[in-house]
């Protein structure tokens, strides 16, 4: 350049966004990180769970399983230099090792054609320990996953009707504005909303509840609000997207 300000470097691959990039493959992975397996207070397992950095949630399945450990320190009332548990050592030292091993896997870079048309699929699903959503992007046949997103259950219980409308609107709902806007240039065709409860899709098709629990109807209240709101999105960004449920 005649500027002079290119730089150079012999790593095979770039850090885009926190991600590593293989320009040549097209294709990113998480950065290397390893977990010492030997760790055994709170303190230390939360700082190693996370300096593993996936904003994406790709590797979700496996990244959670850390939140939900140190969630059970806390109703365990660990404090954050105690001891844990032998039993919690141990998971920790198999979690440590998968953790360190996720830089081995790698995702297709683009993974959506702008001038083809794809449909929106977003599964919601909760546990007793999790809930949380995943979207993925259908285009000629070829299915990908786009984006994530999990929490641990809040400490005081919930049922899981109310955990699901929570995944429901936390992360289904919340996030699809952003993905919408992140994926302007790509014509969708559809968007299916999977709930596998089929109290919730009751809920979410008559936008009423008869359950006495306000959390609840305030959720459902949201999860209202929010499909006015996404229809004005996608009106001001001239995207025709028409939402379906569908009972998993």
């Amino acid at each position: 350049m005649k500027d002079e300000t290119l730089a150079t470097h012999s790593c095979p691959w770039e850090k885009v966004l926190g991600y590593r990039y293989d320009p040549e493959s097209d294709s990113i992975s998480l950065v290397q990180r390893t977990c010492d397996p030997n760790l055994a207070t709170k303190r230390q397992i939360l700082s190693a769970a996370s300096s593993v950095f996936d904003p994406l949630s790709l590797c979700l399945p496996v990244t959670i399983q850390s939140r939900i450990l140190v969630g059970e320190m806390w109703k365990a009332n660990i404090d954050w230099d105690d001891p844990i548990s032998k039993e919690m050592q141990e998971r920790w030292r198999l979690l440590a090792s998968d953790l360190s091993a996720l830089h081995s896997l790698s995702f297709r870079r683009q993974v959506l054609d702008s001038d083809t048309v794809a449909d929106l699929y977003i599964f919601t699903d909760v546990s007793k320990k999790t809930y949380g959503c995943s979207v993925y992007a259908v285009q000629g046949g070829i299915s990908s996953l786009i984006f994530a997103k999990a929490n641990v259950a809040p400490l005081k219980a919930k049922t899981l009707p109310t955990l699901e409308l929570l995944a429901v609107f936390f992360f289904a709902v919340k996030c699809l504005s952003n993905i919408l806007r992140a994926y302007q240039g790509t014509k969708f065709g559809s968007l299916y909303l999977a709930v596998d409860a089929q109290i919730v899709l009751t809920w979410l098709m008559s936008k009423q509840t008869s359950h006495k629990n306000i959390f609840t109807k305030n959720r459902l209240k949201d999860v209202t609000q929010w499909y006015l709101q996404i229809t004005t999105l996608l009106s001001g960004i001239n995207m025709c997207l028409p939402i379906r449920t569908l009972r998993t």
